[in-house]
């Protein structure tokens, strides 16, 4: 019986290891079937930001990353609405098409998964 996993990312990872483990493990938990769903807070948002990060690092080679995801049906990613606002950013600006939730939203969202999995 498949589980449904949110991984919640809250940190930018400055490193392309960093960026690139939890993709590793978002595709390997996704290829056994099992319905995966990304959530992006604070800082993260970053990440999938289209444009450089803040300190310069290219976000091109995370956003190329972070690409494939529906390829591996990897298709509900949400970022907290707050953390858009804190960061002077919209879903627009995001790489990634994204459901927006509100904070006080988000123990709903958590309640819809079985595994809850935190980079942080």
């Amino acid at each position: 019986m498949a589980k449904r996993f949110l991984f919640v990312v809250t940190k930018p990872l400055l490193t392309m290891t960093g960026v690139q483990e939890i993709l590793d493990t978002l595709l390997i938990v996704a290829a056994f079937d099992q319905p995966v769903s990304l959530l992006f807070l604070d800082q993260a948002v970053f990440l999938i930001k289209k444009n450089p990060l803040p300190n310069g690092l290219e976000t091109s080679c995370t956003t190329e990353r972070f690409a494939c995801l529906p390829l591996y049906e990897i298709n509900d990613v949400y970022v907290e609405h707050e953390s858009l606002q804190e960061l002077g950013l919209t879903a627009t600006e995001l790489s990634l098409p994204v459901s927006v939730c509100r904070r006080d939203e988000i123990n709903a969202l958590w309640s819809r998964f079985d595994v809850i999995y935190s980079f942080s």
